[in-house]
């Protein structure tokens, strides 16, 4: 029987240290399928994170940085090399590794890690959720998270002044840290990839919180190549936190609406 919880561990210290040699350093930028800015550091970890898990029997992996590979697998990991590729051209500390072991549509096992603030959250079914973090963050525990793009383009009006909206880059990220108790709750009104998003929804579900789109759907990743399109909401449960994903849904439709 697998380890999983081993092998999330062994897969975090395998790919923090690429991550953390190209944070500031010489990147190569290019553009892939989508005008999506990719570096040479995605591809780096990627191939990692691959070589990684397929020394470890792993036959199935599906990346956002590999799109030969198919989902025809009631197994498979799902991961996202460096989400939060714009913020970390732009050193900005605000990206993250992202994986998950998916069973029949179902997260089992998930990581995410941010090696700058020496932060990393993992979860399996079998053991439960733990964290580390080793630098401050740069939000109040209490703040919603956003896109930073989305806030800019004012896609939250007529959101509550509360909690406050913070912006911050990778999607997983978000998730991981409100997971892990760092942020009230996160919230996105646009589209995001499964792959960017796996690893911290298995992550929040496993800690207990509620993870969904803005019509209240629970996520189901048959497809890791799938374009989720209506939104995403986060936090532990509470009152409070249905309000907001309320509001998000409603502003969704609205946006949706809007010619």
């Amino acid at each position: 029987m697998r380890d999983f919880r081993q092998i999330l561990v062994d897969l975090a210290a395998a790919v923090e240290a690429p991550l953390l040699r190209g944070f500031g350093g010489e990147l190569t930028l290019n553009r892939k399928r989508g005008n999506e800015l990719v570096t040479n550091v995605d591809r780096e970890t990627h191939e990692i994170a691959s070589r990684f898990l397929r020394g470890k029997g792993f036959s199935f992996i599906v990346s956002e940085e590999d799109e030969q590979i198919s989902t025809k697998s009631r197994e498979y990991w799902l991961i996202d090399p460096l989400d939060g590729t714009r913020e970390f051209a732009k050193q900005i500390p605000e990206f993250a590794f992202s994986a998950a072991w998916i069973v029949d549509g179902y997260i089992e096992a998930a990581l995410v890690s941010n090696p700058v603030w020496g932060f990393r959250a993992l979860a399996t079914r079998q053991h439960g959720f733990a964290t580390q973090l080793r630098s401050p963050l740069p939000h109040p525990p209490g703040a919603t998270l956003v896109s930073r793009s989305e806030l800019s383009r004012d896609l939250f009006t007529g959101f509550p002044a509360e909690p406050a909206l913070h912006p911050m880059g990778s999607v997983a990220l978000k998730l991981a840290l409100v997971a892990a108790g760092y942020a009230h709750s996160t919230v996105s009104v646009q589209p995001k990839h499964a792959w960017d998003v796996a690893g911290g929804i298995g992550l929040v579900e496993m800690a207990g919180g509620r993870a969904c789109d803005l019509a209240g759907n629970s996520f189901r990743f048959r497809d890791g190549r799938a374009l989720l399109e209506d939104g995403i909401f986060a936090a532990k449960i509470g009152a409070e936190a249905s309000s907001l994903q309320e509001r998000a849904r409603i502003r969704m439709h609205e946006l949706k609406a809007a010619p």
